[in-house]
């Protein structure tokens, strides 16, 4: 009986830590070693499950260990290659099926390097049926660049003469005949006999094009990552440095009221400043954006506002329809004011030559009933459940969108345009749908383009107890404001005493307890606390809060910082918080948010 021998390569399995390139170059070089084995004759069935660890390749390991069983149970027929004529057609046609089950192209060469046998997935490859390439050389068939290098990849017949070839290669398959270009990993195994004597080649090429184009992927989300993380710690920064300048001009206004001119500039100086709010808003855009903070919002205020802003300097004039009547939102301000820019300057760069953007905002209402239980479902054509909502819309002139880029229009990284990321309406259609909102788009070349999304109008009920300017005379009682930065606590402070506070400051959450509790226990209680979310090297807002209300649980704490992608700030009450607000922050919301809270507190 003929001696079983294991094939000459090491079958081991995958770590944990291989690449993706390393495991798919490892499965393709076992196939060939197993292949090898199989047609000299050393056969030595196998467990799949532990030679193959990718799902891709399951299949094809199956199919090759039910033949080796079989062949091992064939008894003591010689197998070793080569053999007569008749041996070579049954082995041939038990090797038949798995070449066609193979997905990945398979080639046997002779010893010249001519294609003698090949599976249905070379024939696709080539895009030549088998009976056309056999005979002809691999280099004849396709063009195979070597990724390294950059040259042709070697003529397989010097895998035979030369040991220190490489068998393992990672090319580039240049596109012919119509084809794409694709990038190939290719490996190439001599075959020999039980002397070890040569017979030919078996090489394998499987297209990693997909492979790749995901690696790619991946690897510029990660990039993204990093720059967001480093886009966070700037725009955080900034955030405070704009809210200090904010704070100083109000009340730098408030002490020349007299003075026309002079309040005028100051005021100039304040809208600038709060213009620059969205350097840091495109900064977050880019540190993942986080969920929304939401507040009641006119929509006409907010489109006013970032529509001039986003095309000013531009050909492009606007045009604004407005329902008469138009229902609040209740939205993350930042974020809709980053949709709304998104896609006005993509209308205006869709029109180089000038044009007019329109941008509609209308109020609309989705119903749908089941007949069955009359229960809500969602809105035939439209995901989204029954509800008032208000839709905005945004029309250019330029000349539309070809029909096979509609699909793609929301997708990352798709773009038409040199230059772009391709993140601008990647970025809107997150926002509108965390917002429990839709966005789509309809184009038709030559007839322009536009882009419509849905916002949940707000219920009556948020607006209760709900004031929109601060009322004088009120201030009254104790604040305690606890920040890292000196500039923060130095404006809030000066603020609200100017406005009738008392007012105490800290830098960290050990000394803000301290104070807290030595002021309860002089039964003189702060009225409310303020305090920033993030304080570096001390106890920040989140751990502070809870240990206040474990004491006090009427205590009525706000908390504000420059990190709007924080899960805390969009649901700040399952925090311990009654309010939030972001940075920078004007005076009128600083006061307003407070005398809200405490109105609240009055009607409880």
């Amino acid at each position: 009986m003929t001696e079983k021998k294991e094939p000459t390569a090491t079958l081991s399995r995958t770590g944990s830590d291989e690449t993706g390139h390393e495991n798919t170059g490892r499965h393709l070089k076992t196939l060939a070693a197993i292949m090898n084995g199989l047609l000299k004759g050393n056969i030595v069935p196998f467990d799949p499950a532990e030679l193959c660890t990718d799902t891709r390749f399951a299949e094809v390991f199956n199919l090759l260990h039910e033949l080796a069983v079989k062949l091992s149970d064939a008894g003591d027929r010689d197998r070793s290659f080569p053999k007569t004529d008749t041996a070579k057609t049954g082995d041939r046609e038990m090797l038949l099926p798995v070449f066609a089950a193979i997905t990945d192209a398979v080639f046997v060469l002779d010893n010249n390097g001519s294609i003698v046998l090949c599976n249905p997935a070379a024939e696709e490859l080539c895009r030549k049926p088998a009976a056309a390439m056999r005979g002809k050389k691999i280099p004849e068939m396709l063009t195979l660049i070597n990724e390294l290098t950059l040259e042709p990849c070697a003529d397989f017949k010097e895998t035979l003469a030369n040991e220190e070839c490489p068998k393992e290669q990672r090319c580039q398959l240049m596109a012919e005949g119509g084809g794409a270009e694709k990038i190939v990993s290719m490996h190439s195994e001599v075959l020999s006999d039980s002397a070890r004597k040569p017979l030919g080649i078996v090489v394998i090429i499987r297209d990693c094009t997909q492979q790749e184009l995901f690696e790619e992927k991946l690897l510029r989300i990660r990039k993204l990552e990093s720059v967001g993380l480093l886009a966070g710690g700037i725009a955080h920064d900034f955030n405070n440095i704009l809210t200090g300048i904010i704070t100083n001009l109000f009340m730098a206004r408030m002490s020349v009221f007299k003075n026309e001119e002079a309040c005028q500039l100051i005021a100039d100086a304040e809208k600038a400043a709060f213009k620059a709010t969205r350097l840091t808003k495109q900064l977050l855009t880019f540190s993942m954006g986080g969920a929304p903070v939401k507040e009641q919002i006119s929509v006409s205020q907010l489109i006013e506002e970032t529509v001039g802003f986003s095309l000013s300097g531009s050909n492009v004039d606007y045009r604004l329809n407005f329902d008469e009547e138009l229902k609040p939102v209740e939205v993350d301000k930042g974020q809709i004011d980053q949709v709304v820019n998104n896609l006005v300057i993509n209308a205006a760069q869709a029109m180089p030559e000038g044009g007019t953007v329109t941008i509609v905002a209308e109020n609309c209402t989705l119903s749908g009933k089941s007949e069955a239980d009359n229960q809500v479902f969602s809105v035939p054509g439209l995901p989204l459940v029954e509800g008032e909502y208000v839709k905005i819309s945004v029309r250019d002139d330029g000349p539309g969108i070809p029909r096979k880029h509609l699909g793609k229009i929301f997708d990352p990284y798709f773009s038409t345009k040199t230059g772009s990321t391709g993140l601008g309406l990647t970025t809107a259609y997150s926002i509108v749908k965390k917002h429990g909102g839709h966005i789509e788009v309809e184009s038709r070349p030559g007839e322009g383009t536009v882009f419509s999304f849905f916002l949940p109008a707000a219920s009556e009920e948020s607006s209760e107890n709900r004031q929109e300017k601060f009322e004088e005379g009120k201030a009254c009682g104790k604040v305690l404001v606890m920040d890292d930065d000196l500039i923060i606590r130095t404006v809030v402070e000066k603020l609200l005493k100017k406005t009738g506070y008392n007012v105490e400051c800290v830098s960290n959450g050990e000394d803000a307890l301290r104070i807290y509790n030595d002021a309860l226990a002089a039964d003189d209680p702060f009225k409310f606390v303020l305090m920033d979310l993030t304080i570096p090297g001390g106890m920040g807002g989140k751990e502070t809060v809870t240990k206040i209300k474990d004491f006090d649980e009427n205590a009525k704490v706000i908390v504000f910082s420059g990190y709007s992608n924080d899960p805390i700030l969009s649901n700040f009450k399952e925090y311990g918080f009654d309010g939030v607000l972001k940075k920078p922050f004007s005076t009128d919301e600083l006061l307003v948010l407070i005398q809200n809270i405490g109105n609240n507190n009055d009607t409880d």
